[in-house]
């Protein structure tokens, strides 16, 4: 750290970057002086890798005049500076795009393939494709004449952002910044673009996010009201039993019995629920046999008094249990169904989460789902 006495005696100055656009037109106003002729394209990738630095961005021009004149054209040409700084052709780019939108998984492979024999990064192609789908919402947002160098590129993203919605777009970005982390950090940089690219690919066999989240919550609604007619089957007494042993632990809980409410709720595993008589089971063994309170409470509730008998073993399962039975066989249903198959099959690392507790297929190709 620097003493404060010299802190005091400096000035600081916070420089802003300078915009893409107005880097580029001052290297061409260079070349211009230098007498070097350079292609717009390859000026604008200049002035893209300087990252609004006008040193760093004559640092790079620099290197590709050098690099023009050891060709001996002395022209800076776009050619030249993608190989220079190992970037994607915006065009291969594009076709990559295309193949991802198109789910034609043969033709992504050969896409990377034929880019990384050309010396093209994987972090930079994964970059590159970032760029362009952020290029395409931003005109989608905009409207109008998309800002590209060329006309092609230009007419690319106008079609792609009348194509795609919002959605679409947004979920792309995240499925292309999580596997460019991947492949930030993979051993086989190549491998896990591959990967992470054909997961994108197949993403589209999945359906939007909103209409997947109906989906579930409806599938949930039905799986819980179904359950507690299966859990019914394994329970030994007559469902009827559980339902007016339900209905008392009510009473108890509204009578402001909580303690014993919980312990009737979680704890007491029900054999015998007659008139004025219960008998049970207990779920763990407790310290202190809960049968005078359970006879007191009852009495108090009831207005009657109870024949309370504890058994060492028996009784159906209890409030809590039936419920844990019934959440996990409504997950078991909603993890069998195709929707939640496929999101797995495609986020291996998702969790199903309970709707409580979170905030609130169509065609195979992403460019032709609603």
């Amino acid at each position: 750290k620097l003493p404060v006495t010299v802190l005091s005696r400096t000035q600081r100055f916070d420089l802003r970057r300078i915009p893409t656009e107005l880097l580029q037109s001052h290297f061409g106003w260079v070349c211009g002086e230098e007498g070097v002729e350079a292609e717009e394209e390859a000026l604008h990738m200049i002035a893209a890798a300087a990252e609004g630095s006008v040193r760093d961005g004559l640092s790079i021009l620099d290197q590709a005049i050098a690099h023009a004149d050891l060709g001996g054209e002395g022209k800076v040409t776009a050619e030249r500076v993608r190989d220079m700084l190992g970037l994607a052709d915006k065009s291969a780019q594009r076709r990559l795009l295309g193949t991802i939108l198109d789910g034609d998984a043969k033709a992504l492979l050969a896409g990377i393939d034929e880019q990384y024999a050309l010396g093209v990064e994987p972090l930079a192609l994964l970059r590159g494709l970032m760029d362009l789908v952020h290029r395409i919402t931003v005109a989608q947002i905009g409207g109008g004449e998309p800002d590209a160098p060329t006309s092609e590129e230009r007419a690319a993203l106008a079609d792609w952002a009348g194509r795609l919605t919002a959605g679409q777009l947004h979920r792309l970005w995240q499925l292309l910044l999580k596997g460019y982390d991947e492949v930030r950090q993979a051993p086989d940089p190549l491998v896990s673009a591959q990967m992470a690219l054909l997961r994108v690919l197949h993403a589209a066999d999945l359906p939007d996010p909103g209409r997947l989240a109906k989906k579930l919550e409806h599938l949930a609604e039905t799986g819980v009201q179904a359950a507690p007619a299966a859990s019914g089957e394994t329970a030994s007494p007559a469902p009827s039993a559980a339902l007016d042993w339900k209905g008392i632990v009510e009473r108890v809980d509204q009578a402001g019995h909580l303690r014993v409410a919980q312990l009737m709720r979680d704890w007491i595993r029900v054999e015998t629920l007659e008139d004025g008589k219960l008998a049970y089971a207990l779920t763990d063994e407790l310290s202190e046999d809960p049968s005078p309170e359970l006879r007191d409470v009852l009495l108090k509730v009831t207005g009657r008094r109870w024949e309370v008998i504890k058994l060492d073993v028996g009784g159906a399962p209890s409030l809590r249990e039936l419920e844990e039975i019934a959440h996990a066989e409504a997950e078991a249903k909603m993890r069998a169904h195709p929707l939640v198959e496929a999101t797995f099959a495609a986020f291996p690392d998702a969790e199903l989460a309970d709707g409580d507790n979170t905030p609130a297929s169509g065609d195979r190709a992403w460019s032709k789902r609603a």
